[in-house]
């Protein structure tokens, strides 16, 4: 059993807005549900425990969602914004079991057939930690550079050094390892663009030594992206 912190605290809801939308970014239907819903049945399924890192200003929709609570997921309400999804997700570890595996998700995407698959081939492959990969040549995401066998010997975030690029999705086999590689992000301040991002996490994990898988996405799941209103309504059409 695994433990899941889902990052869901970014303050992008003007683009949102300016598409036509009157609710918060997280709160904006897609299907049955609102982004952050299908985030967290998506990434919190079968997870013994699931906190989600949100904005104070959404505790009244949090607490509206009948859909949450029927779930394990528990709610953490920052009032400021954060340094990037790193910070975000370091302040989900409080009362997390570090001895546990941790998986640190985006609150604005899901895997279509959840987790579940992904989360017990990596805790049989022996590494570290992982993240799950799809080919693409946006550089809006984070990309890894692969050895012959799916080591990751360098992550890069919005820099397209493979074509390789990340889900945002990230595992370790013990939340203490996220522990150790988030600090000593913080400490050298390795910032992106003013932003701590989750993909350095991995790289202090590399020169460490460790072993850190690149998952491909199975070709029986599917990875939606629900960042923009771009993405929203064209998966909205599918």
């Amino acid at each position: 059993m695994w433990q899941t912190i889902i990052t869901a605290a970014g303050d992008d809801d003007q683009v949102f807005r300016q598409a036509g939308f009157t609710e918060p970014k997280n709160w904006v239907k897609f299907r049955d549900l609102t982004i952050l819903e299908s985030a967290i049945g998506s990434y919190g399924a079968n997870a013994e425990k699931t906190a989600v890192i949100l904005r104070e200003v959404e505790r009244p929709f949090w607490a509206q969602s009948e859909t949450l609570q029927t779930t394990n997921a528990s709610s953490i309400f920052i009032s400021n914004s954060t340094q990037g999804a790193l910070c975000t997700a370091l302040l989900g570890l409080d009362g997390f079991d570090l001895n546990a595996p941790l998986v640190v998700a985006p609150g604005d995407s899901i895997l279509r057939f959840g987790i579940s698959e992904i989360v017990s081939e990596f805790l049989s492959s022996g590494a570290t930690a992982a993240t799950v990969l799809f080919e693409s040549s946006d550089a809006r995401y984070s990309y890894a550079r692969l050895m012959p066998n799916s080591d990751i010997s360098e992550m890069a975030e919005k820099r397209l050094i493979s074509n390789w690029a990340s889900t945002g999705l990230f595992l370790f086999k013990q939340a203490q390892d996220f522990l150790d590689a988030g600090t000593w992000v913080l400490k050298q301040n390795m910032r992106t663009g003013n932003e701590f991002f989750m993909s350095s996490s991995l790289n202090y994990l590399v020169m460490r030594g460790d072993r850190v898988r690149g998952i491909n996405l199975p070709a029986s799941n599917k990875y939606i992206r629900l960042a923009t209103p771009f993405d929203l309504l064209g998966e909205s059409d599918r």
